[in-house]
């Protein structure tokens, strides 16, 4: 394994699941107490040093919790599990930037070389660190000059030996001059079953409190990641979250006790019974879009050059279960296909859009789809399947090539084969007054 030291840019996934409390926060503008770790001036410029042939960014990655211990929990499924392909999905996403070297801290099973060795060797002077830093802060609070948090999320506490291992990432990452420091975790509500769904839903990115050394560095890191992250996953409905950006002073990941002299974000990348985490039919492809969304996010901070262009995964609807009704036994043998009793309304037969097309949904063409699908499957010869699912996939495809052909308006290879177009509206709204 490479050594860690030659390693830029560093992504920290922390520990300790974040229950929020719902209670609305304002804005807190307390300025730092702790000397500032670095300006948002000098963190921008280590890019331009990278780009200019100099020392590159460097970014660890490090999922959520212990390799086997810790975090949410929903039906079967585990945040400490769930967080390392999505962690090594944005490591991937980073490093096709040359000038960011990421290195990711633990498997699904173990941590890394460089962290066990870490651990087994440092764990003394890493206990006799934080107690330093927790007398300082004692002392400034009973002095009045740092003021408690009192509008932040509430944390499930991290067991000794747990907590200390978190430390010692924030003290490695200060002994190797780490640049940066995300945090990917899962987010959960309390008050719920393990297998029963919370009531709140989206992402939030959590920063350390404004009076640490740390703090400003990591807001303005923090923005343009929510702002690229919310082209895919809306923000937190949770009161204390609905910002997008929150303080917190007690999260150890963030430098809890002014520990870190690291820029840092916690991303909660939403709640885990969300359906992106849960079905396995779209998690891939969801995990690919928030690493890239998050690593575009560090490069627009960085401003660096965004050249690709990306279209925006569309989670698709579910589909529902189709039931099946045993067709009555026909006295006569016949081939001719038997059409899909569907109910229409005059809400359905209405001129569609020409913006629909393949993997278009009812929430990109305000319902146009399910009134498509309905019509088609009037006619089983076209749509056999005659599913209304409010989702354009292949069956409808196929189903409107298959009218078209069967309406003599287009064959295989015309110019608009596929396409709604004015003759093909036309054909299907006539469904609406005739028989197939």
């Amino acid at each position: 394994m490479r050594s860690v030291l030659s390693f830029t840019l560093i992504v920290l996934l922390a520990f300790g699941m974040i229950i929020p409390q719902a209670s609305a926060a304002s804005k807190r503008e307390t300025k730092s107490v702790f000397p500032e770790a670095i300006s948002v001036s000098d963190f921008k410029a280590k890019y331009e040093e990278a780009e200019a042939g100099g020392k590159k960014v460097r970014i660890l990655v490090v999922p959520g919790h212990e390799p086997m211990y810790g975090g949410a929990q929903y039906d079967g499924y585990y945040e400490r599990e769930l967080v390392v392909p999505l962690a090594e999905q944005i490591a991937r996403e980073l490093r096709k930037d040359p000038n960011f070297e990421v290195y990711v801290s633990r498997g699904t099973e173990r941590w890394n070389d460089d962290f066990t060795r870490y651990y087994d060797r440092s764990l003394s002077s890493v206990k006799k660190f934080v107690d330093t830093n927790k007398k300082a802060m004692a002392k400034l609070m009973k002095r009045g000059k740092l003021k408690e948090n009192k509008e932040q999320a509430s944390h499930n506490a991290a067991p000794g030996d747990v907590a200390l291992r978190l430390y010692g990432i924030t003290k490695w990452s200060n002994e190797h001059d780490v640049d940066l420091m995300i945090h990917v975790h899962l987010n959960d509500s309390g008050g719920r079953s393990e297998s029963t769904p919370g009531a709140y839903t989206g992402l939030a990115i959590y920063v350390p409190d404004s009076q640490f050394g740390n703090a400003k560095a990591s807001k303005a890191i923090a923005e343009p990641v929510l702002k690229r992250l919310n082209t895919f996953m809306p923000t937190s409905n949770l009161p204390i979250e609905d910002k997008g950006i929150v303080e917190d002073q007690e999260l150890i990941a963030l430098g809890a006790y002014n520990t870190s002299k690291v820029p840092s974000i916690l991303i909660e990348y939403g709640y885990i019974y969300e359906r992106i985490f849960t079905d396995p039919a779209v998690r891939d492809k969801a995990f690919e879009e928030l690493a890239y969304q998050t690593s575009r996010g560090v490069r627009e901070f960085f401003d660096a050059r965004v050249s690709e262009t990306h279209l925006v995964y569309i989670v698709p609807p579910v589909v529902p279960p189709v039931v099946v009704t045993p067709l009555p036994i026909l006295t006569t043998p016949t081939t001719t296909p038997i059409a899909v009793p569907v109910s229409i309304s005059k809400s359905v037969c209405e001129p569609f859009a020409d913006t629909i097309e393949l993997e278009s949904t009812d929430a990109t063409t305000k319902g146009e789809v399910t009134r498509l699908q309905k019509l088609l499957a009037k006619d089983a010869s076209v749509y056999p399947e005659g599913k209304i699912t409010g989702y354009f996939g292949p069956a409808t495809d196929k189903a409107v090539k298959a009218f078209q052909v069967k309406k003599g308006i287009a064959k295989s290879g015309s110019a608009g084969y596929g396409v709604l177009g004015p003759m093909t509206n036309k054909a299907l709204l006539a469904l609406c007054s005739s028989g197939v």
